[in-house]
């Protein structure tokens, strides 16, 4: 987690985008940081820490709702190619009767 604190925000994306960390996890680990260092830093006016995980679950979440329709879309074309391939074996064994 300690590596979050310092990477860039590309290195951050990258990181989610390849799985390596999640939004919830990142949030996490700023979240622990500036509780640790606000006191000392004064740095914060206002922080909405509870949107800021609600925002972080979200974008979980809605990484799982785009796997599960890709998944739900893979088969879908798997059971289409299936048939096709049904519809057109029953074409020849009547052509060969």
């Amino acid at each position: 987690m300690k590596a979050l604190y310092y990477a860039t925000i590309a290195q951050i994306r990258q990181s989610v985008a390849t799985k390596k960390v999640s939004p919830v996890e990142v949030i996490a680990a700023h979240l622990e940081r500036i509780e640790k260092l606000q006191p000392k830093l004064n740095a914060f006016v206002h922080l909405d820490a509870e949107e800021a995980r609600a925002q972080a679950d979200e974008m979980r979440d809605a990484e799982a709702r785009v796997l599960m329709r890709n998944i739900a879309r893979m088969y879908d074309s798997l059971a289409a190619r299936a048939a096709q391939r049904e519809t057109l074996l029953d074409v020849r064994r009547r052509e060969s009767d």
